[in-house]
């Protein structure tokens, strides 16, 4: 294949990921926690762009001229909301089925089990480097470093 096509499927492919991602390895709780957390985040980010506008942008006009057969024109005027308006409340409808689905599956216990799960490896893991420095947690020195780090870690 020639150099300039190759490039242009590169081009291409790079394309394609910034515009719908790679795939990620995740669990579905964990994924649903997440949807909820952007929605909130989109939620809130609207409701500001709402707040700076003024009143009077939340609902428009718009008129629209229908020519009948004969030649003869109609005017009919109506009011729309706002687009960020409509956003908002998409958002919202979108957030009361996400947060819906996670009641359904049990996401708050799932994710309780896996914090469980890693804090468990993580005791694990520390008591494991103590050990191997010939230390012990029940030393109270060590337990002042450990701590110290998970705090710096927590950050």
């Amino acid at each position: 294949m020639r150099n300039h096509v190759v490039h242009a499927k590169k081009l291409a492919a790079e394309q394609a990921v910034k515009l719908y991602g790679l795939p990620v390895d995740i669990d579905a709780a964990v994924a649903l926690q997440d949807e909820v957390n952007r929605t909130v985040g989109a939620i809130t980010w609207l409701t500001l762009e709402l707040q700076a506008l003024d009143t009077a942008a939340l609902v428009q006009g718009v008129t629209k001229t229908i020519i009948n057969p004969d030649g003869s024109r109609v005017v009919i005027s109506e009011a729309v909301e706002s687009i960020w308006l409509k956003l908002l409340k998409d958002e919202r409808r979108h957030l009361v089925q996400v947060a819906k689905a996670t009641c359904d599956v049990g996401v708050a216990n799932r994710i309780a089990d896996i914090t469980e799960t890693q804090a468990a490896r993580l005791a694990t893991i520390i008591e494991s480097i103590v050990g191997g420095l010939g230390r012990s947690m029940d030393e109270p020195a060590v337990r002042e470093v450990v701590r110290l780090g998970l705090s710096q870690a927590a950050s």
